[in-house]
Formats: structure tokens, sequence, C-alpha cells
């Protein structure tokens, strides 16, 4: 499999070209029976694939796909927690740390705890990437917005704003609605506070 013109897409910011190169590398990894790991697959096929799902997961952020975002991360869920014949990955945390974003996004709260508790297991709470959603998630569940909007203006990786901004609009849309059953009429200058 050549990677060479995702990576020189990925590397450039290309983001439609690079989308389109690991789309075509997504399709021959299924052909080859490689997308989805099983004991016959190679070390070095699961390096690779792992690296390109990455590269994958990244890339529909940065085209604002949150639907293959998901896709894309339920297939490296088996690269970092049931697969043992490669080396740790360099992007997992970070990759993580964006499942989890993903999953407060959608108030997915129990699926939040599940991945946490195995980021518990391999010992990686103390990660950046980890202890950001992890202070996000706490923010949300206490009501502390504004901690919350520290956290959003404060992202270890550029990727983490697509989420962020996400929840901020959920977050007003919530309060919105609150609004509306809360007041008969509220003036525009004190909802705005």
């Amino acid at each position: 499999m050549n990677t060479t013109t995702l990576i020189k897409h990925f590397t450039k910011g290309e983001t439609e070209n690079a989308r389109n190169s690991f789309n075509d590398l997504k399709e021959q990894m299924a052909l080859q029976g490689i997308l989805t790991p099983i004991s016959t697959t190679s070390s070095e096929q699961l390096h690779q694939v792992r690296s390109i799902l990455e590269m994958g997961a990244i890339i529909s952020i940065h085209s604002n796909d949150s639907a293959e975002f998901e896709q894309i991360t339920r297939l490296l869920h088996a690269h970092y927690f049931e697969i043992s014949a490669t080396s740790p990955s360099d992007e997992m945390t970070s990759i993580l740390g964006l499942m989890m974003l993903h999953y407060l996004c959608e108030n997915r709260f129990s699926e939040f705890h599940a991945l946490l508790e195995l980021c518990r297991v391999r010992g990686l709470l103390e990660d950046q990437y980890i202890k950001h959603a992890i202070d996000v998630e706490r923010n949300l569940t206490e009501g502390s917005y504004g901690c919350f909007m520290t956290a959003r203006n404060n992202v270890p990786k550029a990727e983490y704003s697509f989420f962020m901004d996400l929840m901020v609009e959920r977050i007003r849309k919530n309060i919105a609605e609150a609004i509306t059953e809360a007041y008969e009429s509220l003036s525009i200058a004190k909802a705005s506070k």
C-alpha cells in the first residue's frame, strides 16, 4: 500500500485531496482484509493500517464530519485496546481524547465513561489529552460554563476546537430552551448576560 499521496496531502493541509486518498487506501485495506485486524495480520500491516486510520480521523475533523470520525475511531479502538502486536502509537492519547470529546458532544456519557475506564486501566489519566477531556466533562456536569470556556480556549491540539465548538453550540441551545421554559418574557440585554 502506497501512503505517499495521503501523507503529502495530509501534511500540506489539503483536506479534500487527503480525504480522497484516505478513502482510496481504506478501500484497498478492506479488499486486502486488513482494515479490521485479525490474527494473521502482520505487525507491519497493523502499524500501517493504524497510522492511516489515525490520519483519517484527523482528516474527518478537518472535513467537519463527526460521523466519519466516529466510524474511523471505532476501527482504531481495536488497535488501541485489543491488539498488542504493535508498539504504542504517538497519536493514541490524542485520538482517545478526541473520541471522549465526541461522546460528550453527543451526550453519550456512558460511552465516555467506558472509554475513561479503559484509559484508567492503561494508566493514561494524567496524559494531557485525556486530562483535558476529563476536565471538560467535569465542567459540563458541574455547570461550570466559565471553566468550560477556559478549557475551550486552551485546547491541547487544534483539532480539539472542532468538538469544543460543537459543545458550545449545544450548551447555547440548551440554555435558550431552558429560558423559553422558565420565563414568559426576557429582554435581550438580560438574556445575553
